[in-house]
């Protein structure tokens, strides 16, 4: 039996847990939540991983060996599809792509991507392409510059 199978009204909804109506409910006193501490307040969130205050099984791993978040570059991506957004014979860098919104500022290199078709003949200035980015590039008329 599946409880969307049930057919009679009796037993096809659950009620609701009525807590804090006395002893004899099973949910009275206490309502559930034990005695004292964090766990009794209304709107107490345990975060992930807390373990009542113990030293979490994270902190007290041992940090060691190697991470390569550390060394790597991260790049604010653009699609050669987003390149259609400039004018035939434009140079694109940076700068103009801050300034049309496809990018944050300069603060982390730049690299196309070729997702999309790009029609354009364009002159790309960025830090990095990927390969099938600067064959759409080349095949459209433009040129790539690697900053």
């Amino acid at each position: 039996m599946k409880l969307d199978e049930i057919l009679s009204s009796t037993g096809r909804r659950k009620s609701r847990k009525r807590v804090g109506r006395g002893g004899g409910s099973g949910r009275g006193k206490t309502c559930g939540r034990g005695h004292k501490g964090a766990g009794q307040r209304a709107g107490r969130k345990a975060g992930f991983g807390y373990e009542g205050g113990q030293n979490p099984a994270v902190a007290r791993m041992p940090k060691r060996g190697f991470n390569n978040a550390n060394f790597r570059t991260s790049y604010q991506v653009v699609n050669v599809s987003a390149l259609e957004r400039f004018n035939d014979g434009d140079r694109v860098d940076v700068e103009t792509l801050a300034a049309k919104g496809l990018i944050r500022t300069g603060d982390k290199p730049v690299k196309i991507l070729g997702e999309g078709r790009l029609t354009k003949k364009i002159t790309v200035a960025v830090h990095a392409f990927s390969s099938s980015a600067e064959e759409k590039i080349r095949s459209a008329g433009g040129n790539v510059e690697r900053l």
